[in-house]
């Protein structure tokens, strides 16, 4: 769970009301008595038609902190299977480019970075996914859903 001083935070959240999962963005903003925090206000709006598109542009957005059972709700619901990897918004892009055959210095190019950057970013996915080579990370994005269909089909 992240902390607050003097700000906002957005938590992408989830609940299970009769049998249904919820999710839910909610604003938490400080509440000051005395120029001291002395507690919370909190804000919760309901996400409806959740898919797998939304539900991934909320857990890349760096603004927005996901609960971890808001994670492991949309795990269950198989909306986003990368979320057991722990991937980061950059190691995704380097799989969707991989899965089009890209190399590491093409991404590189593309992505203005260099490629020992991107050989970073791969050698990272390798771990995440415990594998050894550039196309198991290619199978496994295909097989787990970690790159977007539509990504796939223009590659």
């Amino acid at each position: 769970e992240q902390t607050f001083h003097n700000k906002q935070l957005l938590i992408f959240d989830s609940i299970i009301i009769h049998n249904k999962t919820v999710f839910l963005l909610v604003n938490k903003q400080p509440y000051f008595e005395n120029n001291k925090i002395t507690g919370s206000f909190f804000q919760a709006f309901l996400l409806s038609n959740m898919n797998k598109h939304i539900a991934k542009s909320y857990l890349l957005n760096p603004d927005i902190s996901v609960a971890k059972h808001a994670k492991v709700n949309l795990d269950a619901l198989g909306f986003v299977p990368y979320c057991k990897y722990k991937l980061g918004k950059r190691e995704l892009e380097c799989i969707n480019f991989l899965v089009k055959g890209a190399s590491a210095r093409d991404i590189a190019h593309t992505l203005g970075l260099s490629k020992r950057t991107i050989d970073f970013y791969i050698c990272n996915i390798k771990n995440k996914l415990n594998v050894r080579k550039t196309t198991e990370i290619v199978t496994i994005a295909l097989t787990d859903g970690i790159a977007e269909h539509t990504e796939r089909a223009n590659g």
